[in-house]
């Protein structure tokens, strides 16, 4: 969990980085939906965050055709209240729209 520090934008973000490769033969869209759910089933959608340490600034790209063997990486932000102690993360990467079976890898997260 990381919190902003520009007096602007006051959020708590919980920062996930990931390292995502294309081992298929053949190319592939790259365009997740990352998002943490809480203990009462509320849903906090990935977000730009703002303020933050440097060290978040690579962020990971949405919407990227990924060549074969080829792997790209960066962080995301999920702004979370800061009172929240723990979400279970998701990275949902299928198509839902053309296969109808979203598939997930889920993390449960905790300060």
């Amino acid at each position: 969990f990381a919190s902003s520090t520009n007096p602007y934008f006051s959020g708590s973000y919980l920062m996930a980085n990931f390292e995502i490769k294309n081992i298929g033969e053949g190319n592939e869209m790259f365009a997740p939906d990352i998002y943490a759910l809480d203990g009462a089933g509320e849903k906090y959608d990935k977000t730009i965050a703002v303020g933050l340490d440097d060290k978040y600034s690579k962020t990971l790209d949405f919407f990227k055709k990924l060549s074969p063997n080829t792997k790209m990486s960066g962080w995301t932000a999920v702004e979370v209240p800061s009172e929240t102690s723990s979400v279970d993360l998701y990275f949902e990467y299928t198509n839902q729209f053309l296969s109808k079976t979203p598939k997930y890898i889920w993390w449960k997260i905790s300060r």
